[in-house]
């Protein structure tokens, strides 16, 4: 937790100007939105490691572009199993993400939302405890200028595996 609370206080230092693909040259609208919290995509590791290396994040929505949410990675009192159905059911599916597959190795990409992020409901989660949580979901939709409807070019702050708790089998 401390390695991404480090990544995101650097990052916070270049969001006034930073072009939200990462690219300096970039003369499109989109932009960080200062003083906003970070956002998680959750996906297996392969993908996670694309992402970063290509300043990318995939559509996991086939409708709704990259759906991101509040959810965060943290919650040990929050099975991946819990985490992975909710988002399932809330993505409409993706040629890329599977997360009912990804629910005993989930890894996520944390992005700073810019000002083209929509909120678009909550996930309601089941704790350990059986009370609920609400995480805010967010999308973006790919751009025009964007050729491939696959992902959408955008600066990852932080990637990591998830620290869910596995299900109480006892």
């Amino acid at each position: 937790m401390a390695d991404l609370e480090a990544a995101l206080l650097d990052y916070y230092d270049y969001i006034t100007w930073w072009p939200a693909s990462g690219d300096q040259t970039d003369t499109n609208t989109e932009r960080i939105m200062p003083g906003t919290r970070l956002l998680y995509m959750y996906m297996d590791l392969s993908i996670a490691k694309w992402c970063v290396k290509e300043h990318c994040l995939v559509c996991n929505s086939n409708n709704l572009g990259a759906m991101v949410t509040s959810l965060p990675l943290y919650l040990t009192n929050v099975t991946s199993e819990e985490g992975c159905t909710k988002l399932y059911a809330f993505a409409d599916g993706s040629r890329l993400i599977n997360y009912l597959e990804l629910a005993w190795d989930a890894n996520f990409v944390a992005v700073l939302p810019s000002n083209y992020f929509v909120k678009i409901g909550e996930l309601l989660v089941l704790i350990v405890d059986s009370s609920l949580l609400a995480f805010d979901v967010f999308t973006r939709q790919c751009q025009a200028y964007e050729l491939d409807a696959d992902y959408c070019k955008y600066y990852i702050v932080y990637a990591r595996k998830c620290l869910f708790s596995a299900p109480d089998v006892g």
